[in-house]
């Protein structure tokens, strides 16, 4: 399976205290993962276990580093999709592939200080092929060279008026 996600103008979001997402991935003391994201996480191997354990709100370095932080959550939970459909039995294999514009400075990859680096450090050698990341821009440019088909030049115009603004 491949888990598409596009990430047009989204950015990193904190929770709201009280949300269903809030109370599955922390408690009054902070981050606690629910079941339904605790056992899968762990089960796929896919995340280095430090990044999955609980962690007080006063680690305050743990806790932006989490897996759950605002930062990776996005990222992390749709990651944590495909697992959990391998686990299920659903599917044999999965790769989670977010897409986006160059213009998202949050999504944007600028060598080791970039999310994908830091989402790539919390991630097992297993986890590691199954996470993709690809502009916009240069995904079409792929489309372009390698889709021949009759249509995909028209449906790759389509898609860069849809989601290159000019």
């Amino acid at each position: 399976g491949i888990g598409i996600e596009v990430k047009y103008t989204e950015k990193e979001y904190p929770l709201k205290a009280g949300s269903k997402e809030y109370q599955e991935t922390h408690d009054t003391k902070g981050i606690h993962l629910s079941d339904n994201y605790r056992i899968p996480s762990y089960e796929i191997g896919w995340f280095k276990p430090e990044y999955l354990m609980d962690v007080p709100k006063e680690d305050t370095d743990k806790y932006k580093s989490h897996l759950v932080a605002d930062k990776f959550r996005q990222i992390w939970r749709n990651h944590l999709l495909g697992g959990a459909m391998i686990l299920n039995g659903d599917l044999s294999e999965f790769t989670s592939l977010t897409v986006f514009p160059e213009g998202n400075g949050h999504f944007r990859d600028e060598g080791n200080d970039s999310l994908w680096s830091e989402y790539k450090s919390k991630l097992t050698e297993e986890g590691k092929p199954t996470l993709k990341y690809q502009t916009f821009e240069s995904l079409f440019s792929k489309m372009r060279k390698h889709l021949n088909y009759q249509g995909a030049e028209d449906w790759i115009d389509y898609l860069e008026k849809r989601y290159i603004p000019s």
